[in-house]
């Protein structure tokens, strides 16, 4: 009986202690801060150690180094940018000063020199030991296994230079008399060489540049006067082993693009004996370890192009092609003398002629004008033969050769005759071949629009077309087009694409060995074709992807590999377009047997990683309800261990679940979308609900959000923290009817939802931007079953949006209307009644939905007038609306104070409409333009 009695006890004991729990806590944007990222992760070759950034949205972060065998964590706080040596004895990071501190001295307006600066981190693995080095600019580590690093001090450094001997500051000018520098003053900072294995440190004063060769055997000082007249430079090749040091050139004048070969045994760089302060001329000098110690001029004015008046350019690189046969270099207009200037600032006119036989625009030109100050053309000087090869000229552009630029052939595009017609029709080109040897051309595809490649040995160029829905080699030797798809009965092609605009491939995958077969997608698996179209054409993953509807793809784990089949690891990425589950797949493409599953999970996976000299795995994987930690796995995926937890917080929080569903559209269309739900739903309540879409989303099942401001858009993890359902549809378009295929698609989504009891039926909301923020702007003139909505950079007319421009990359939006996202798919002239039919402007007589609109007034993608086309229409007729403008500020929201400010207006605004909340003042009187900055307007009476 007693014993009965304690169990009815402790019964009732711990069922009032279950149901006597705090409830979890909801997400607002003043959590925001503490929710963090991983960053700039890394790994030792043998996987022992895993070094990582977790990172808050605003404040200080941390540098995470982890013992993969023991578990040890040791934490740097404020660690960023972090290396690990090539031999995996430490590892290098930056420090950053406290951000607290550093705010504090800002608002204190310390001047610039006053405020604290980064320090460099070195934390010695094998003794579990840190080295701070205060004052440090940056560092650089070379790539194979050498134990030093090279840092650059922000200390001020303007030492004089002391006469040395081997000849240091020495002239090396043929049929002059050596001179010895003294008492020069160099511009620069201080560089240090640094072993932290040994402690041992070389200090290298007032160094303007410095270049480490590929393999850090050897290290290029470069060293500019800080003298308006006849200034002194110099080179000096630091062995990095031994530290024995080497003039190689030193001269009156300016260096500039120092560049090695792969094996540092030649190099590169740009001289300028000019005098003149600006638009110096330079010359293109040489040197290799047979010089004795002397430079070589091998491009100046004088020399042989194709164009005259043309000189080597700093604006464009200096590369050697990995077998160091080519020496890449651009040449440019020979800069001229601007003449003094007799008018001041106010005589000056200000002007931008827009001419019709312009190829681009004027915005277009500006913008390229100040990417590229000039036109410049690509060249190369052949070592052994001693000639220069011009690659680029007025019409042929961007030059590709592969193989590192070892290969003897380069594909270049000639698209000068249609720049004018891409502004409405999307970019043509002429392709060609150049031979490397005599730089003789021919032509290979004309007017083409698409992707166009050389083969890894040069032998084919590959293209699709997308107008015969297929993929094509040219065999350059055989100079003959081959269709090596025409015959497979699936297609290559884009199966879902609803734009107004052929559709494109699925992709390349890669080549195999000397071009003997490339590796192509169709919408699941891979085919491997012979670009002679002499085999069949093998589907490589036997047709496993299309009978099980997983798309796969390939990964490759050597970011040096070239080939398929060249025995490095390589995996599938799966994804499973029915459950919308991920993972991976093993497959050799040797045997190229049936691919073999690993893993396939309820997860996204981002970053996988290999340890080169061990079998084991890195990866980060997440869904909606797990962040995106780091897992390591052994090589069949068996073992799968949790390596991090960024966000231990998380479970103090009211999070969410989601769902996949289906339904019917009016038009019959079966569509999918995704259902969010706070974690403590309860089927027995109703609760308001927001509609948010862009094209489709349903894909996105498992990607995990975490709390931040909004950049144009809901958070969902906030709001169905805060007890909102989200519903994300899917939408599918017919050309011509972008707004009646989104209320097809929306509209009969969000009816579908009202059926459920749980949902609130007069309390849905709707939301989106941009191409999203255009539907919600259309739907309130075509539908009163919204209780309020947000319109993000909405398209109010599409009639002036037509001809009107995307200022951030100066192109005019004609094309997407005729050929992309718009998709209307004919001119403004002859389908004007499309064009108006899918213009909220017209019908906004029809609003009754309370409509908040933001449109930043440095938008570069939708006219910011469009917002203001549409907000003054609905005020005029006295509908409920607000217009957010976020001044200098773009498309969607970069500066962290309008992303919160946006975020919290946004909530106010749909716990207004959906949850009764008070309305805040500024939805309630606004806020007049002599209160801004002053008042936020966020309080309620």
């Amino acid at each position: 009986m007693n014993r009965i009695l304690l169990l009815f006890t402790l019964l009732i004991f711990f069922s009032t202690a279950i149901f006597a729990q705090p409830s979890k806590k909801t997400i607002n944007h003043t959590v925001f801060p503490n929710w963090k990222s991983i960053e700039s992760w890394k790994i030792t070759d043998d996987g022992k150690w895993l070094v990582y950034e977790a990172n808050p949205a605003k404040g200080d972060g941390a540098l995470y180094i982890l013992n993969t065998e023991s578990g040890e964590v040791d934490t740097i706080p404020r660690g960023v940018r972090p290396q690990i040596a090539p031999n995996g004895l430490f590892v290098a990071f930056m420090i950053e000063p406290q951000y607290d501190t550093l705010r504090a001295m800002k608002l204190r307006k310390v001047k610039k020199e006053k405020l604290p600066t980064d320090s460099l981190g070195v934390f010695l693995l094998n003794s579990d030991s840190l080295i701070k080095i205060p004052k440090v600019k940056s560092f650089q580590m070379p790539d194979t296994l050498r134990s030093y690093l090279i840092y650059v001090s922000s200390e001020k450094s303007m030492d004089k230079a002391t006469p040395m001997k081997n000849g240091w500051w020495i002239f090396q000018k043929k049929h002059e008399k050596t001179t010895l520098l003294e008492e020069t003053k160099y511009k620069g900072d201080d560089l240090v060489w640094y072993d932290p294995i040994i402690g041992k440190k070389q200090i290298y004063k007032t160094i303007e540049d410095f270049k480490m060769s590929r393999f850090g055997d050897k290290i290029a000082l470069i060293r500019n006067e800080d003298a308006v007249k006849k200034p002194v430079c110099d080179i000096r090749l630091l062995d990095a082993d031994s530290l024995k040091i080497k003039t190689v050139f030193a001269d009156t004048g300016v260096i500039n693009r120092f560049s090695f070969d792969y094996h540092a045994n030649q190099w590169a760089f740009l001289f300028s004996a000019d005098t003149v302060k600006k638009n110096k001329i330079f010359d293109l000098k040489y040197g290799n370890i047979s010089l004795d110690d002397s430079t070589l001029l091998i491009a100046d004015t004088s020399s042989n192009y194709k164009m005259a008046g043309m000189c080597p350019t700093v604006n464009g690189s200096l590369a050697f092609s990995k077998d160091g046969l080519k020496l890449f270099f651009y040449i440019s207009e020979k800069p001229r003398q601007e003449s003094k200037d007799t008018l001041l600032e106010d005589e000056k006119y200000q002007l931008d002629l827009w001419s019709h036989f312009d190829e681009y625009l004027q915005p277009q030109q500006l913008l390229r004008a100040r990417w590229q100050p000039k036109e410049t053309y690509q060249c190369f000087f052949h070592v052994e033969r001693k000639e220069i090869i011009q690659l680029e000229n007025e019409l042929l552009k961007k030059p590709s050769i592969p193989n590192y630029g070892n290969a003897n052939r380069a594909l270049l595009s000639v698209d000068k005759p249609y720049r004018k017609m891409q502004t409405w029709d999307g970019y043509y080109a002429d392709y060609h071949v150049m031979n490397l040897f005599d730089g003789s051309e021919e032509i290979v595809l004309q007017k083409f629009q698409g992707n166009v490649s050389l083969s890894p040995e040069a032998k084919y160029v590959l293209y699709y077309s997308s107008e015969k829905r297929s993929w094509f080699v040219y065999d350059i030797e055989a100079r003959r087009h081959t269709n090596l798809t025409k015959d497979i009965p699936i297609a290559f092609y884009d199966e879902d694409n609803d734009m107004p605009m052929l559709p494109s491939s699925y992709g390349l995958a890669g080549w195999y060995k000397n071009d003997k077969y490339v590796v192509v997608y169709d919408q699941f698996d891979l085919w491997k074709l012979d670009p002679t179209g002499g085999e069949e054409p093998v589907n490589l993953t036997h047709n496993l992807g299309r009978e099980t509807k997983t798309r796969f793809r390939v990964m490759s784990f050597d970011k040096n590999s070239r080939f398929l089949n060249d025995n490095t690891a390589r995996a599938l990425y799966a994804f499973d377009k029915v459950t919308k589950d991920a993972g991976i797949y093993h497959y050799d493409f040797e045997s190229e047997a049936l691919p073999q599953k690993l893993i396939m999970s309820n997860h996204s996976y981002r970053g996988f990683s290999k340890a080169k000299s061990a079998d084991v795995y890195f990866f980060m994987r997440g869904n909606f309800q797990e962040y995106y930690n780091l897992y390591m796995a052994d090589s069949k995926f068996r073992k799968i261990s949790l390596m991090t937890d960024v966000n231990p917080q998380q479970k103090e929080y009211n999070w969410g679940t989601v769902e996949l569903t289906k339904w019917t559209a009016y038009d019959g269309t079966e569509l999918e979308g995704l259902i969010y739900k706070p974690e403590d739903f309860d089927s027995t309540k109703q609760y308001p609900m927001i509609v948010y879409f862009y094209e489709t989303y349903s894909d996105n099942l498992n990607l995990h959000y975490i709390p931040k401001p909004s950049h144009s858009t809901i958070n969902f993890t906030e709001y169905v923290s805060n007890g909102y359902i989200v519903f994300v549809p899917d939408i599918r378009y017919k050309v011509g009817y972008p707004a009646q295929s989104a209320y097809n698609a929306i509209v009969s989504g969000t009816e579908f939802m009202k059926k459920f009891s749980w949902i609130n039926p007069q309390k849905i909301g709707i939301q989106g931007q941009s191409w999203g923020g255009y539907q919600v702007a259309m739907l309130v003139t075509m539908t009163n079953i919204y209780a309020c909505a947000e319109a993000g950079a909405p398209v109010a007319n599409m009639t002036s949006a037509y001809g009107g421009m995307r200022w951030g990359s100066g192109v005019n939006r004609a094309f997407q209307y005729e050929k992309t996202q718009s998709r209307i798919g004919a001119t403004l002239w002859d389908s004007l009644d499309l064009y108006i039919e899918n213009s909220p402007l017209f019908f906004v007589d029809k609003v009754q939905t309370p409509l908040l609109i933001m449109h930043n007034d440095k938008d570069g993608a939708v006219p910011y007038y469009q917002g203001i086309e549409f907000f003054n229409a609905l005020r005029r007729l006295d509908k409920t609306a607000w217009l957010l403008v976020y001044n200098n500020d773009d498309h969607n929201l970069m500066k962290w104070p309008n992303r919160m400010d946006l975020n919290i207006r946004m909530r106010q605004f749909f716990d207004h409409y959906l949850k009764d909340e008070p309305m805040p003042q500024w939805m309630k009187n606004g806020i007049p333009a002599r209160e801004k900055g002053k008042t936020t307007g966020y309080s309620v009476e």
